[in-house]
């Protein structure tokens, strides 16, 4: 008997998925969708660290080949692309002025700076396939089988792939998938069919049920992490612990409106973080303060940084004010916890907002104004996770 097993996945784009190499030109990218896989592997095992080179490969001095090896086939529409200009985002906007509100402009901004202007992504309604193939360990060695269920399952339900891909682009539905021999034959497998796929449930109150039943199904296969993590390994990374939680908000849009979808999740955030209280005004004393024009020097990260830093303000209200920006003490980025895309829920597309476990930043780790080499005092509100309470708030029935 052929010593390979396949995992073969269907996919469907549910927003523009810019997703591509050097010359910007919209390409699938088996590389790009294993590093995503990495991602929610790590957040679904509080053991990653003893499997994740077997199974993902690794680099420097102890680098090996990885056992899980993935191939894209391509499917109707994949070669229509799109540009961003494509999108006419600007025909959404309210307001006029430093007062304009737009929420798919707020979420596909760098899209339209220099140097991304030729950019191409896979448009919405093209499919694609993944298979993903491994060497048959023994018997009863699940482990193979159960990170790659566990992997795509969470890629296709909570994940995307490519630019923007935690604001609402690249937005990805697993619509089918099946487990092959080496002969090609199908092979039943309780694992697989013990997760459940959502895109065809009936509203959003069962799509969430299903979610939570599909976490708590990996979660019975790798177990659950522990408040705090599970050591200084995974401190930092994003994972499924107990600060986890997920809403799906009550604006829908009908499949093929992409744009109406990331509208309303781009809105949500833009409202939430516009002039936040009260950082917005300790932010501006700090600015009016290195002008010599009154205000305070800030002692403490501003509320927004809950939601990822680095972090920018300006002020055109401050005429000689320079931009302040926020950003973590020994690195250059913390990315957030808050995920934001479209899901599939019958014909419709729901708004997702999901909150993952880990380091929260501007608390739990040193931030301070960018090349001052001074940490601030934590955030002393926790914007992010008020966000969440709110969107649960607004979808409550």
């Amino acid at each position: 008997m052929n010593p390979f097993h396949r995992l073969s996945c269907d996919f469907d784009v549910l927003t523009p998925l810019f997703l591509g190499g050097a010359s910007q030109t919209a390409e699938l990218r088996a590389p790009s969708i294993k590093g995503v896989m990495r991602f929610w592997y790590r957040a679904l095992d509080p053991e990653f660290a003893k499997h994740e080179p077997i199974l993902f490969g690794n680099g420097g001095n102890d680098a090996r080949q990885s056992l899980l090896r993935l191939r894209c086939r391509p499917g109707e529409r994949i070669q229509e692309h799109m540009r961003w200009r494509d999108a006419r985002a600007d025909q959404f906007d309210e307001g006029s002025g430093r007062q304009t509100r737009n929420g798919l402009t707020y979420l596909g901004f760098p899209f339209s700076m220099r140097g991304n202007e030729e950019r191409t992504a896979l448009r919405p309604g093209a499919r694609f396939s993944l298979d993903v193939s491994w060497h048959r360990p023994a018997p009863e060695d699940r482990q193979p089988l159960r990170v790659a269920l566990a992997s795509v399952w969470a890629l296709g339900h909570f994940g995307s792939l490519g630019m923007r891909a935690r604001r609402g682009f690249g937005a990805v539905t697993l619509t089918g998938w099946r487990l092959l021999a080496g002969d090609g034959q199908t092979v039943a497998d309780g694992d697989l069919e013990a997760l459940p796929l959502l895109h065809r449930t009936a509203g959003a109150a069962e799509w969430a049920a299903g979610a939570r039943r599909g976490i708590d199904v990996v979660r019975g296969w790798f177990g659950q992490f522990t408040a705090g993590g599970a050591g200084k390994a995974r401190s930092r990374h994003p994972h499924f612990g107990p600060q986890a939680d997920f809403v799906l908000g009550a604006d829908k849009a009908r499949r093929d409106d992409w744009r109406g979808a990331v509208l309303s999740l781009g809105r949500a955030l833009q409202d939430a973080r516009q002039r936040t209280p009260p950082d917005y005004g300790e932010v501006k004393n700090h600015v009016l303060f290195e002008v010599r024009e009154g205000g305070l020097r800030i002692q403490r990260a501003p509320a927004r940084a809950t939601f990822g830093l680095p972090l920018t303000f300006r002020y055109g209200s401050v005429p000689r004010g320079k931009s302040v920006t926020f950003a973590p003490v020994d690195e250059e980025r913390h990315g957030s916890l808050l995920l934001l895309r479209p899901v599939l829920v019958g014909d419709s597309l729901s708004s997702l907002f999901l909150r993952l476990d880990g380091d929260v930043p501007g608390i739990d780790t040193p931030v301070g104004l960018r090349g001052s080499g001074r940490s601030l005092a934590p955030a002393a509100q926790n914007a992010m996770d008020e966000f969440i309470r709110k969107q649960k708030g607004k979808a409550a029935p």
